[in-house]
């Protein structure tokens, strides 16, 4: 049986729960598994993790950046900003998959994450709706978002 192969419940429902992940593995799954994908769904931890994942991974990439800049003076304060722009704009595809689909893990429309953005830029409430659709619990039972 697969891992998110439906169970029946006693009261007759299908229960497909949505996985577990670890670092590695949501950071795998989200770039290289679902990297445009905004079907199915993600877990808590999924979503966490990712996000997590991509902040270290900015900061990684500001830090080398920042070294390059020291030592390689204009050029590499050039090669910097590619490196971050390459970064930034290569997570906003999977960040935005990963939204969708956390949203999806609470029985709730991806397209809400246009109203996250809307937040963000508007009055800057952004992160308290990426906190909310992390922490809610996932809907199991009659998820009509199931894979």
């Amino acid at each position: 049986m697969t891992d998110n192969a439906p169970i029946k419940e006693s009261f007759g429902g299908d229960v497909v729960k949505s996985e577990r992940r670890t670092l590695v593995e949501a950071m795998r799954v989200c770039l290289v598994e679902k990297y445009a994908c905004f079907n199915g769904r993600a877990s808590r931890s999924e979503y966490w993790y990712f996000s997590l994942g991509a902040f270290l991974l900015i900061i990684a990439v500001t830090i080398v950046g920042a070294i390059l800049a020291a030592v390689a003076g204009k050029a590499g304060g050039i090669l910097m900003g590619i490196l971050m722009a390459v970064t930034f704009f290569g997570l906003i595809v999977p960040s935005l998959a990963v939204q969708a689909r956390r949203l999806h893990d609470i029985n709730m429309t991806g397209w809400l994450v246009l109203a996250g953005i809307a937040l963000n830029v508007l009055a800057g409430l952004g992160t308290i709706f990426y906190i909310v659709i992390g922490v809610l619990p996932p809907v199991d039972v009659g998820n009509q978002y199931n894979d």
